[in-house]
């Protein structure tokens, strides 16, 4: 009598092989299209209800482990049957009675009982712990967080384009700058607030950029940024926007100037003030560097009121591309905004004074303590004004001397005084004129 056939278990053997392309595809496809990096600044997706992939996990998860196991059952009686794999004696044969390699139950029971397991029982049982522990814990990488998702509606933006870029009013933006500035206001970004960063800046590393809204650092540098319209929530698109970033670092040597060092060489272009101070409205003297740069000075001695005992002279160095940038070009159309590429350097030096008041500040005002340690200073810079030995401040005449370029042939003709040019004399303290002597 010819034996009976052994069944074939064609179901198992489909099920083995589809079954884990089927899991590992899906994964791919959450993880390629529907994930949110745990580090990304701002978790949004494409698509709604993320919580069915959640819970969706956690059901292939269950379905898995009964599918790797019916699929290794099949495996398991097909390599029983080689020489390689059959087993030597019943023992070995119990091993595998009713899948006991698949569980935890089974593991602990043969690992107690039976010193020396065979290969195939320890190979299915390793593969079984890899599926056993693997698939559920992959879901931990799917956790719920708070997001964004993809709307149809329209946003509402905050901010200009390149048409009307040019219509702001220069003074109300200055006036609201100078207040800003008065009250220590950090520059925040309208709306949620988002100063977009190429993909190589570790968001992280800058505490500007840690929390929404961002701001702009005021004493430290800022990578390169793109400033674009705001809204209220993150929005998509191709917008139009600022592109700038700055290195903002404390001057401890004059030497570190790349401008404000060239000052003992610059030179003032005498009928170009001459034109500004004749409007009565320009406080202020600009001399050009030999570089092409140029440095603009001022004077800060207030007539009246509670900083009339403050004095300040400021010195600002601008390179060549930012002082030539004062709008459209004229090639254009009035309304596109110019653009370059090119790197500017803005540097400020300030020289304070505090004189003495005519009155008992601590008196006047016992709570207010004012503060006259001072940082640091720039080595190397000279100053321009000197005390003397009975309190009195005077100029530094020398200081204020600068060479002179006549409007003939543009070359030096010896020098000037750029006081003239700051006015400086229509300021007098409560405590007396500022002498004019040399120093």
């Amino acid at each position: 009598m010819a034996p009976k056939p052994l069944q074939r278990f064609y179901w198992r053997t489909l099920l083995l092989i589809f079954a884990p392309i089927f899991v590992t595809v899906f994964y791919l496809i959450v993880w390629r299209l529907y994930m949110v990096p745990a580090d990304a600044d701002l978790k949004f997706s494409t698509a709604d209800h993320h919580i069915w992939f959640y819970y969706a996990w956690f059901v292939v998860g269950v379905f898995g482990l009964n599918w790797s196991r019916d699929g290794l059952v099949g495996v398991e009686v097909a390599m029983l049957q080689t020489k390689f794999w059959q087993p030597l004696d019943n023992r070995e044969l119990m091993m595998h009675r009713e899948t006991r390699w698949s569980g935890p139950a089974g593991w602990i029971y043969w690992i107690c009982h039976i010193p020396s397991r065979k290969r195939l029982w320890i190979l299915l049982s390793s593969v079984s712990i890899l599926i056993f522990v693997g698939l559920p814990l992959s879901g931990l990488s799917f956790e719920i967080t708070d997001g964004f998702i993809k709307s149809s509606t329209p946003p509402l933006v905050i901010g200009r384009t390149k048409e009307n870029l040019y219509d702001r009013k220069p003074t109300d933006s200055f006036d609201l700058l100078v207040n800003s500035w008065k009250i220590g206001s950090f520059p925040i970004v309208p709306g949620y607030g988002i100063l977009y960063t190429p993909k190589d800046v570790l968001r992280n590393d800058y505490e500007n950029l840690n929390s929404f809204p961002n701001t702009l650092p005021l004493t430290k540098s800022m990578p390169e940024v793109f400033l674009a319209p705001q809204a209220k929530y993150p929005i998509g698109g191709k917008p139009w926007g600022l592109r700038a970033s700055y290195n903002c670092s404390i001057v401890q040597d004059a030497s570190t100037f790349t401008i404000l060092n060239e000052r003992p060489l610059s030179s003032l272009d005498v009928n170009q003030n001459d034109f500004q101070r004749a409007s009565g409205k320009i406080t202020w003297a600009t001399f050009q560097t030999p570089s092409g740069n140029s440095i603009s000075s001022f004077i800060a001695l207030p007539e009246t009121g509670p900083g009339s005992n403050l004095w300040g002279y400021i010195e600002i160095g601008r390179s060549q591309v930012l002082a030539n940038e004062r709008g459209p070009e004229s090639s254009r159309n009035g309304t596109d905004p110019s653009y370059n590429d090119q790197r500017g350097i803005f540097e400020y030096a300030l020289w304070q004074i505090r004189r003495k008041n005519s009155y008992n500040e601590t008196e006047y005002r016992p709570s207010y303590k004012f503060n006259d340690k001072l940082e640091a200073t720039i080595r190397g810079m000279p100053s321009p004004a000197l005390q003397l030995d009975n309190g009195t401040w005077i100029w530094n005449t020398t200081f204020f001397q600068v060479n002179r370029i006549n409007n003939t042939d543009n070359l030096v003709d010896g020098t000037v005084d750029i006081r003239e040019y700051l006015k400086a004399d229509r300021y007098s303290p409560r405590d007396g004129s500022i002498e004019w002597i040399q120093a």
